[in-house]
């Protein structure tokens, strides 16, 4: 069930904010907590009941071996192991099956025929369970019941694409009771988010699609892209993919609030960055967050040798990459994500990082730009096609296009003024925001800030009304969100 369609914004939600509602109201805590856990897999199971015997029986086993390694001390690296292992081993076979079925058949010349369907949320549901396994193991799980792990893994605003939650910044509101917490505020700033977030996703992200990005790659599959078409679907597409994104964060935030949990944020205007590393800190943040804590570090982090660190960063990215999807050109992505970063590293340490703000920007951009082409061509020729189309500089002097109209152009640019200028919605709700981390926000301007500050006012009820309105009339053609495929 999408969040922006009709059957969850006029029947799922409706029903269960009221019952939410009344069981704050006139029932004991635990069986509103009972109530969430009950709506969430009803949400998760309203696409496939098998997904929902699927995800109960990663819960069941991790909460169990989690157990079990608290309560053997003297061989819990063996069980940690044996749980983090099974993790991967089931992530794998969802995953990935299918990509090793196709590249056998490739280089053998074969027909193998085997088809595995993807379960949706299998990949933040799994690593969410990782980080509490290698925690329960580090002594740093607080003490909790089953009921409340079930509700950590399978709260329907994060389950289905996240943010990846970490379990100390859900159990301490649990156990502060904050679900138990009713006020009008609360349902303000969560509505006004999750409004926010759908109109990111379908004015912005789908209509992008539709206008620039599918016809240029369509075109690339054919061998038929120009170098303007190139760069326009290339820029459209980081522009969808940000927006259809962190339209899904906010709108997982929103929900959230509304039930009086706060999850983290996933992103902090990353196209504002001036490195990679700036990017990844700002980029899927809980998803940065997790690899760095739980993946880099462990492989030694910035504590090994020079050319091992570079190692480090470049396995780390190859393997976000090959998180992300089972395909090479997820892989590439990843790749040269590491690179640039291990590049990065490099000329901070020569000094050489911060001469010139403005041409880091436009290199950092300009670099996560063309590795997007790699993360959505849909074929090796493809990539190489739309890469090959946009450094053919005898183009250059090309401005006749069949693909898009050029006033359709215009809309690039505001975005991109949006993107490096405005304040995100962590900025806008700062104020009213109990968990945010204010550390990693940028400083608005003061006029902005006087401006574009949330308060619970008419101005912002009628801004959130028409965005709502605008959403609502475009909701009919909505594509599923593109992290769903992860």
């Amino acid at each position: 069930m999408l969040f922006s369609s009709y059957s969850f914004i006029l029947y799922f939600f409706p029903a269960c904010f009221l019952l939410s509602l009344l069981f704050r109201r006139f029932s004991n805590f635990k069986y509103h907590v009972l109530l969430l856990i009950a709506a969430s897999l009803v949400f998760y199971a309203f696409g496939n009941v098998y997904y929902l015997i699927l995800i109960l029986g990663s819960i069941g086993f991790n909460y169990s071996m989690a157990k079990v390694i608290t309560g053997h001390q003297d061989r819990k690296k063996l069980f940690l192991w044996l749980g983090v292992g099974a993790n991967i081993a089931l992530l794998t076979y969802y995953k990935y099956t299918n990509f090793f079925v196709e590249t056998f058949n490739q280089i053998t010349d074969g027909s193998v025929l085997y088809n595995v369907v993807l379960p949706i949320g299998i990949s933040f549901y799994t690593f969410q369970q990782i980080m509490y396994l290698v925690d329960s193991y580090k002594g740093k799980v607080e003490q909790h019941d089953f009921k409340t792990y079930v509700l950590y893994i399978a709260f329907f605003p994060q389950l289905i694409a996240g943010p990846i939650v970490c379990h100390k910044d859900f159990f301490h509101q649990l156990r502060d009771k904050s679900l138990a917490i009713d006020t009008p505020k609360n349902l303000a700033i969560g509505l006004s988010f999750f409004t926010y977030g759908l109109f990111k996703k379908i004015v912005i992200a789908d209509q992008l699609e539709a206008a620039f990005i599918n016809p240029v790659f369509d075109a690339s599959m054919a061998g038929s892209v120009t170098f303007w078409e190139a760069w326009v679907g290339t820029v459209a597409y980081a522009f969808q993919i940000y927006y259809d994104f962190s339209g899904y964060s906010d709108m997982a935030l929103g929900l959230g609030k509304c039930f009086g949990i706060e999850l983290p944020q996933n992103f902090n205007s990353p196209y504002k960055s001036k490195s990679l590393r700036e990017f990844w800190r700002r980029w899927h943040m809980t998803l940065s967050f997790f690899l760095r804590d739980y993946l880099y570090i462990p492989l030694g982090g910035n504590r090994v040798a020079e050319w091992r660190k570079n190692f480090n960063i470049v396995l780390t990215m190859f393997l976000a990459g090959l998180w992300h999807g089972a395909g090479w050109g997820f892989m590439i992505w990843g790749f040269l994500h590491g690179v640039g970063i291990a590049i990065n590293h490099y000329l901070a340490k020569a000094g050489k990082l911060n001469r010139i703000p403005f041409l880091n920007w436009v290199f950092t951009f300009a670099f996560v730009c063309l590795c997007w082409v790699a993360f959505r061509s849909e074929s090796m020729s493809s990539m190489v096609e739309m890469w090959v189309s946009m450094f053919s500089l005898i183009e250059i002097i090309e401005t006749d296009s069949k693909l898009y109209a050029e006033f359709h152009v215009l809309i690039l640019p505001v975005l991109l003024a949006h993107c490096v200028f405005c304040p995100n919605l962590f900025q806008i709700f700062e104020k009213d925001l109990k968990y945010v981390d204010r550390q990693v926000l940028d400083n608005c301007h003061p006029l902005l800030e006087r401006f574009l500050v949330w308060k619970p006012t008419a101005i912002w009820a009628v801004t959130s009304a028409c965005a709502f309105y605008a959403s609502f009339l475009l909701m009919g053609t909505v594509n599923s969100f593109i992290y769903f495929q992860f």
